[in-house]
């Protein structure tokens, strides 16, 4: 059998010496749970729990730098640095180091050991103090994981500055919405003159048709496979679709009620798992969808597809609020979407919201693309960077 390698892949030149094994426990001074229940509104102190800060405190049971690791429930296993006057609810552990050993490095490794892999029960998942004092750990001396640690560090500010980014262009886009479509904020044609007034109309009317999907059996191999697109439900979220995963057969097509939808439609999702019921999408290709989405397809002499687009988006909330029967839990359906009303621009107006709307999710999109990069550029040196 190979031995395992005690260095990383990658390093930084200067250091040579081998990395050592250990059992976390060796490393550490103490892990423990937290005990906090002393949440208040007004308190001075910030309160952690399995997400990060969920509050306040009077109470300052902890202070000093600390790795803070989520130890039940759907977050086990993740973890993040704290420093300061604290307290710590029951659902964390707290991780102190020797004095050996440096912070930001050793968060890092933890991240590299996917500690939500090591949860473990049949209720709800968990990670323990103990599981984690087993943790089998090679490290550098101070020196090297200290300059590790700052290396990585940088990257994680550009992490953070790219997600502060993208929050702060998604929630100007959605100010901005809020105030176009509530007739705030106006477009001028471009002679500088202003358009007529928006006409109150509904979706049924403004439409060449609204219809909805259907799913090829699955017992049918010959139904799927062949070159027409079918897309499901959870492809919503990719809200402009150009591609989607699955293919069916012109026999699959024939023999279901999913059916062929012409590009640049606006789709909707009527239901599905967590928030796609209400989700907008629109899509540049041709294809067909499930029996969850539908599809409303543009009548151009009318209105313009983007802005139609935007217009839903921004009505996410009121979407699911519409849906039919359990109080608003249940699901969309056509004649819901039809009866919809919406205030509509003409022509002109409508393309101008479309593409000034469109300029902001192109920025938006660039920098969730940056971001992901990052994420995953951060991921490879973690590969990389540990053994």
């Amino acid at each position: 059998m190979a031995a395992k390698a005690m260095v990383p892949k990658l390093r930084f030149k200067e250091f040579k010496n081998q990395w050592v094994s250990n059992k976390l426990d060796a490393l550490v001074d103490s892990i423990q749970s937290g005990n906090s229940k002393h949440r208040t509104e007004d308190g001075k102190f910030p309160l952690f729990g399995s997400t990060g800060a969920i509050g306040m405190t009077n109470a300052t049971e902890y202070s000093g730098i600390a790795i803070l690791i989520a130890r039940v429930g759907a977050n086990a296993g993740s973890k993040y640095l704290v420093d300061g006057n604290y307290s710590v609810t029951d659902n964390t552990l707290i991780l102190r180091l020797k004095s050996s050993n440096d912070y930001d490095f050793f968060s890092n490794l933890l991240e590299y050991k996917k500690l939500n892999k090591l949860t473990f029960g049949s209720g709800q998942p968990l990670v323990t103090g103990g599981l984690l004092k087993q943790l089998e750990i090679k490290s550098p001396d101070l020196i090297e994981q200290t300059k590790i640690a700052k290396f990585l560090t940088a990257v994680d500010t550009k992490i953070s500055q790219l997600t502060k980014k993208h929050e702060l262009l998604s929630s100007y886009k959605k100010g901005v919405m809020q105030k176009i479509f509530n007739q705030e904020l106006h477009f001028k044609d471009d002679d500088r003159r202003e358009f007529p007034e928006w006409e109150l109309t509904t979706i049924g009317e403004i439409s060449s048709k609204i219809t909805a999907g259907g799913t090829p059996s699955t017992l049918k191999k010959e139904y799927w496979g062949g070159s027409i697109r079918w897309m499901n439900s959870g492809e919503l979220n990719l809200k402009v679709v150009f591609e989607v995963e699955n293919r069916i057969t012109q026999a699959g097509l024939e023999n279901s009620s999913t059916k062929l939808i012409p590009k640049n439609c606006v789709l909707i999702g009527l239901a599905g798992q967590g928030k796609t019921r209400g989700t907008v999408a629109m899509n540049l290709v041709e294809l067909c969808t499930n029996q969850s989405i539908a599809a409303i397809l543009p009548n151009p002499t009318i209105f313009n597809t983007r802005y139609l687009y935007q217009n839903l988006e921004a009505r996410y909330d009121e979407l699911r609020s519409l849906s039919a029967g359990d109080g608003g839990r249940g699901g969309l359906n056509l004649q819901i979407i039809k009866s919809m009303e919406i205030s509509l621009p003409c022509l002109e107006e409508q393309a101008k919201i479309a593409s000034f709307l469109t300029a902001i999710d192109d920025k938006i999109t660039n920098v969730k693309t940056q971001l992901e990069a990052t994420k995953q550029y951060k991921q490879g040196l973690l590969q990389q960077m540990f053994v």
